[in-house]
C-alpha cells in the first residue's frame, strides 16, 4: 500500500499540486482487493510504451508473492491501481 501511494503522489500530483488519494480494502469469500486511487493529472506514457519503475516492480513484485494480480487504469481524471487475489483454500 505504501508504495501505492508514494506513485500516487510522485506521478499524479507533479510540483505540489493538490488533490485526493483514496486507499479501500475490501474482502469477501472470493478473495481481496486493495486499491488506491487519486484524481490526479494521470500518467503520462512516453511513445506508447508504459514506463516500468523501481515502485512498479515492487508492487507487482509483491502481487506475485501472494498469487494476485495488479490492474491499473489512467486517465485523465486520475489512476486506480488494485491488487486482486482469490481466496486462500
Amino acid at each position: 500500500m505504501t508504495e501505492l501511494v508514494i506513485n500516487a503522489l510522485k506521478h499524479g500530483f507533479p510540483r505540489g499540486a493538490e488533490g485526493e488519494i483514496l486507499v479501500s480494502y475490501d474482502a469477501q469469500e472470493s478473495g481481496w482487493r486493495l486499491s488506491v486511487s487519486d484524481n490526479g493529472s494521470g500518467r503520462m506514457e512516453m511513445a506508447g510504451e508504459p514506463h516500468v519503475g523501481l515502485g512498479t516492480s515492487i508492487v507487482e513484485a509483491l502481487a506475485h508473492q501472494l498469487n494476485a494480480t495488479v490492474e491499473k487504469t489512467s486517465g485523465p481524471e486520475g489512476t486506480l491501481v488494485s491488487i486482486i487475489a482469490p481466496a486462500v483454500s
